[in-house]
């Protein structure tokens, strides 16, 4: 009777150890497992870390190469004494400086996927106002911005049309007063962007006027196609131009 007991408590004691060399291996494994995880994370994230450094790097030195460009350009405009010309040299600088701000913002921010519409518009205009030399008091600006984050390739078509009929604003439309009003929108609906610039200054009376600046003109129709945008025009009371962008991407 009592060797039966020892039997059985040693058969028990075995399958006690058994189990706590298979528990103990089990949890050898999950550990093993756990730490190689937990290493290839750590790989990710320094990779993802070293990737996000180059890419604001990359930002970096694109907006410093612009802004080079953009400060060469208003320095020459200091030397030019027609018109025309300073013209030309003011609305390329414009141009120069409305891309430049994209990877000023893109290398300021966390996130370098998208830029801010209500930062970005604010920008734009107010290098704008400083470029024309427009009395703030006197032109008054209505800027209704959606609180966006769009990407690069969004973004850019939409600042250079911005930029360009702005632009053309300050230039065309208060030629006989020096006052007025200026509306600068982009609102989100649901399958599409609006971007609206409007005016209460002398309007058109041929909508073929907008092509007297050709480069301009063409710069907007190009940007307009990138964006697969339909232009609206209306002079009924100054001038409005309105763009449904379908073609966009909101930043992840």
């Amino acid at each position: 009777m009592q060797l039966l007991l020892f039997i059985k408590l040693g058969i028990q004691n075995a399958y006690i150890y058994l189990g706590v060399v298979l528990v103990t291996m089990l949890i050898y494994v999950i550990y093993k497992l756990r730490s190689r995880i937990i290493n290839q994370n750590q790989a990710l994230v320094k990779a993802n870390s070293e990737k996000e450094i180059l890419i604001s790097e990359i930002h970096h030195r694109v907006k410093n190469n612009l802004q080079i460009i953009s400060s060469l350009l208003s320095l020459q405009s200091n030397y030019i004494q027609d018109n025309n010309a300073f013209d030309a040299i003011r609305q390329g600088h414009n141009r120069v400086h409305t891309i430049s701000l994209i990877h000023n913002d893109l290398y300021a921010a966390e996130n370098l996927k998208g830029v801010s519409s209500i930062e970005y518009f604010e920008n734009i205009l107010d290098n704008l106002f400083d470029s024309y030399n427009i009395n703030e008091e006197k032109i008054c600006l209505d800027l209704q911005i959606d609180a966006l984050m769009l990407d690069v390739d969004t973004m850019i078509p939409l600042g250079l049309i911005t930029n360009e009929l702005v632009s053309n604003v300050f230039k065309h439309a208060f030629e006989e007063k020096n006052e007025g009003k200026i509306k600068v929108a982009l609102t989100k609906a649901e399958d599409c962007l609006i971007l609206e610039v409007s005016d209460n200054g002398k309007g058109l009376d041929n909508h073929d006027d907008l092509k007297r600046n050709s480069f301009g003109y063409a710069l907007i129709q190009a940007f307009a196609n990138k964006l697969k945008a339909d232009i609206e025009v209306n002079s009924d009371s100054g001038l409005r131009i309105a763009l449904k962008i379908k073609n966009f991407t909101i930043a992840a």
